[in-house]
């Protein structure tokens, strides 16, 4: 194992090397907004009228809010990891090919169905860790 392929180092030679930050940022800013998006079109979609009581209206409310929480929190599941593999898996290529190493070219298919295949299974861990 080389130096580089250690957590440590390697975490080090990526915060020494600003210019691969961008790709892992903007997957994150990209998977937050949608998740942002997500939970407000559903809250919204969902909001009560306004001819209801008030009882009604905040139970209505805290319904939508609560609808909208759980299906952002069901994209955050399912459209994260995917999202993720991508942005990091041309950062890492970018990061072996600073460090002079050859690396296979691999199609995005199959690098999807990769990620797939361990999505799948851990699946249970993702939506019942709370349990």
């Amino acid at each position: 194992m080389r130096g580089y392929q250690s957590p440590f180092f390697g975490f080090r030679f990526f915060v020494s090397k600003p210019s691969l930050w961008w790709i892992p940022l903007m997957g994150m800013a990209i998977a937050y907004g949608l998740l942002m998006f997500v939970f407000v079109m559903v809250a919204y979609s969902l909001w009560p009228g306004s001819g209801e009581s008030p009882l009604e209206y905040s139970g209505d409310a805290l319904k939508a809010l609560g609808l909208g929480a759980l299906v952002a929190l069901g994209v955050w599941v399912v459209v994260t990891p995917l999202l993720f593999t991508l942005c990091f898996e041309k950062m890492l290529k970018r990061m072996h090919l600073m460090k002079g190493d050859v690396i296979e070219r691999i199609s995005l298919l199959k690098s999807l169905q990769s990620s797939l295949y361990i999505f799948f299974k851990t699946l249970g861990w993702r939506l019942f860790w709370v349990v």
